[in-house]
């Protein structure tokens, strides 16, 4: 390929440096995901990059602005198939743009998971660990040894090997075993950028004969013994044929794809949430199809998988450390296409039909399917109900569900966790729990370690991080939960973000690494006399949805077991706001009015010394804030409703005339006057009741209205009564 071809290339680079940052800042402010923008990165460099350099098989070109929403760091890489086709393994070629200096880096480049050790999860399943966030230490310092030991065994005088690297991204830069640095200002010519990849490429061809020619794997059936004789141009055809690749069997190739190209049934069904046999299974079905459309040749074997996956992959058997029977390496022409026809589509479609992908639909139609699914089990909760947890979950990982026994808070938990495809534990709560060691484990007297039984649950979310895990503490308050949930209501305020998106916290009990940010715990309260009452430092950090409504006619036409969950990734759940002044700084306007109306509540609380500070204020402007962006799952005053319900009215008890006074004021701000309530002639509670259905905020003003009751008829009276 000439040099006018090399020339475009660089017109594409200078593009790309010249315009992403501007381009970052727009798409991530209007939430415009599908800018053409995207097409330099993912489509026009990686091709010329190809074209220029001649790049050919086993080696792929892919280029990446991101999953859903795009990345602060983009990057264009070439894989060797042999070793890795994914950012996420192995050690590759990779382009990487620091949006802010405007520079480019061509590295070879470590993944993260080449430092990671191993463990097995709370189903005994192998997965990886060690560090996982790229701002860890841990992590930099193992990287950094790993890179160290390949640049011993494999020195360079031309590139540079020094910490002068700065990507804008930290696991990036500790990454980087070689690297060289290209200036907007002083980007070179076409010839040169490709002569500076050849050279990378022949350091990454030294790494592989260095590290994985000596191992000899023995693919079968080999190449010689069989192929299918599908051309990559053939396979490319055929993925790009919607009545051949729809979204289940195109996302269970781009699983594979994008695990790496190679792995066990069980290490694709433990990434994607999938069982094992759902993933043979679908695979098989593939395979078959394929061979129907193609009338390719079979290979002879035995059994439907000796004869039909030979199709699409070649396998050898597992390793003691891999978990499952068989590694299926995907075939080099299929990988290639892969590569080419961009997996983005497919691995889009997975979050609508089972699997764990990018993000595609909407909060809305996510809600939408999940009061399907949860209607389809028989289950019928009052209107805003599910739209109302999703939003405390979102603002918060830590939410209490209150009311009468019976009224389903415990299995709302369970069938919203089953509609996302989350894990779910539940833990029954013992009236003798005392304090941490109850729930998290403790020493016996010869020094063993005993887990406690919420242990398994913050396995499984470190464990699986991008799969919402449910924790169900059910009946939380038949002890007192201030006691024995001391350690986690201190820790889950410590919650910081991190380069790599992560929320972290402190250490808790013996999770060094903290809370999981994919870790939902609920707790279950009925509130009766054998029960303990909640202290404000519990209501402070929980939205608490009272559960009242019942509705005791079955609906026989609702019970449909076909509906299938929606699968949700944690991006559903995990918030975007932390730091109010930090975090929220894109929505001045709307938080000053909010906050504006929690001052004027502020005002009326204090007369009862019930006011409160800036954690409920800015949990509060999340919750709203959460539900303005999910293009309003509820209207402004409905969403307001709920929170004083959930973060005002719990903390109010007390027999004095001052709740008395506050009462009534609070009630008159929830009608949205100050006037019509006349409190001279007695029966102050009836008189609410009657008004109550007219409020602004509704079911505030009916609570009020009954708490008012229970004031007047009994001399005291709780949010709890």
């Amino acid at each position: 390929m000439g040099t006018q071809e090399s020339q475009r290339l660089r017109e594409k680079f200078k593009i790309l440096l010249s315009d992403f940052s501007d381009v970052y800042e727009k798409v991530t402010k209007e939430g415009d995901w599908k800018n053409p923008f995207r097409d330099i990165i993912s489509k026009d460099i990686p091709q010329l990059l190809k074209e220029c350099a001649s790049i050919q098989t086993p080696y792929i070109t892919v280029g990446s602005y991101g999953k859903g929403r795009w990345t602060a760091v983009p990057w264009i890489a070439v894989f060797d198939s042999r070793i890795t086709t994914s950012a996420q393994k192995g050690v590759y070629i990779v382009y990487l743009v620091n949006k802010d200096s405007k520079e480019l880096y061509l590295t070879l480049e470590v993944a993260a998971t080449e430092v990671m050790g191993t463990r097995t999860d709370s189903k005994g399943n192998t997965v990886f660990s060690g560090v996982v966030g790229k701002s860890d230490p841990k992590m930099q310092q193992a990287l950094k040894e790993h890179v160290g030991k390949i640049r011993s065994d494999i020195p360079n005088d031309y590139f540079m090997a020094d910490d002068g690297i700065n990507t804008g991204s930290s696991g990036y830069d500790c990454g980087a075993v070689y690297y060289k640095k290209y200036e907007l200002n002083n980007l070179p010519d076409g010839p040169t950028i490709i002569e500076d990849l050849k050279m990378m490429l022949d350091l990454y061809q030294a790494y592989y004969v260095t590290y994985y020619a000596e191992e000899s794997v023995e693919w079968w059936p080999s190449i010689a013994e069989y192929t299918p004789g599908i051309s990559k141009e053939q396979w490319i055809e055929i993925l790009n044929n919607p009545e051949m690749i729809g979204p289940v069997w195109g996302g269970v190739l781009a699983m594979f794809y994008d695990y790496g190209g190679a792995a066990t049934c069980s290490q694709i069904g433990l990434k994607y949430g999938l069982s094992a046999m759902s993933v043979s299974g679908r695979c098989t079905q593939l395979a078959k199809a394929i061979q129907k459309y193609t009338n390719c040749k079979l290979y002879d074997g035995g059994d439907d998988r000796t004869r039909y996956w030979p199709i699409l992959f070649q396998g050898r058997d597992a390793k003691a450390d891999e978990k499952g029977t068989f590694v299926w390496n995907l075939r080099p022409e299929l990988k290639e296409a892969l590569s080419e026809v961009g997996i983005e589509k497919y691995l889009a479609g997975l979050s609508e039909t089972g699997e764990r992908g990018t993000i595609q639909v909407s909060t809305k139609e996510a809600i939408t399917k999940i009061k399907t699914y949860i209607l389809s089990k028989g289950f019928s909760y009052n209107e805003g109900l599910i739209e109302n947890f999703y939003l405390s979950l979102k603002s918060k990982p830590f939410v209490i569900l209150a009311g009468t026994s019976g009224t389903g808070k415990t299995r709302l938990v369970k069938l919203f966790a089953e509609a996302i495809g989350a894990e779910y534990f539940m833990v029954p709560v013992r009236p003798d729990w005392s304090d941490g060691s109850d729930l998290f484990g403790h020493y016996d007297l010869n020094g063993n370690f005993i887990e406690g039984p919420v242990c398994p649950a913050f396995k499984a979310a470190a464990d699986l991080p991008d799969k919402p895990v449910f924790l169900c503490l059910d009946e939380m308050n038949l002890a007192r939960v201030e006691y024995y949930l001391s350690d986690f209501l201190s820790v889950i305020e410590s919650r910081e973000k991190q380069d790599d998106g992560a929320i972290r916290t402190d250490p808790i009990a013996q999770f060094q690494d903290g809370i999981p940010d994919n870790l939902y715990i609920v707790g279950t309260v009925n509130m009766d006399e054998t029960t303990f009452p909640f202290s404000k430092k519990v209501l402070d950090r929980a939205n608490t949805i009272e559960f009242s409504y019942v509705d005791l006619e079955p609906s026989f036409d609702a019970v449909n077991d076909t509906e299938g969950p929606v699968m949700l990734t944690n991006d559903y759940l995990r918030t975007d706001y932390l730091v109010l002044t930090r975090d929220c700084a894109g929505e001045k306007e709307y938080v000053s009015e909010v906050c504006s109306e929690l001052r004027k509540i502020n005002e009326i609380l204090v007369k009862a010394n019930l006011h409160v500070g800036y954690r409920v204020r800015d949990e509060i402007v999340f919750y709203l804030l959460n539900n303005k962006k999910a293009e309003d799952l509820l209207s402004h005053d409905q969403a307001l409703d709920n929170e004083i319900m959930q973060k005002i009215l719990p903390r109010v008890q007390g027999s004095a005339t001052m709740i008395r006074d506050m009462l009534v004021e609070l009630f008159k701000f929830c009608m949205g006057d100050y006037s019509g309530l006349d409190i001279e002639s007695g029966q102050v509670g009836k008189k609410m009741q009657d008004m109550a259905s007219n409020a602004k905020y509704v079911e505030s003003a009916k609570k009020i209205a009954y708490m008012m009751t229970r004031f007047e008829e009994d001399g005291f009276t709780s949010y709890w009564l």
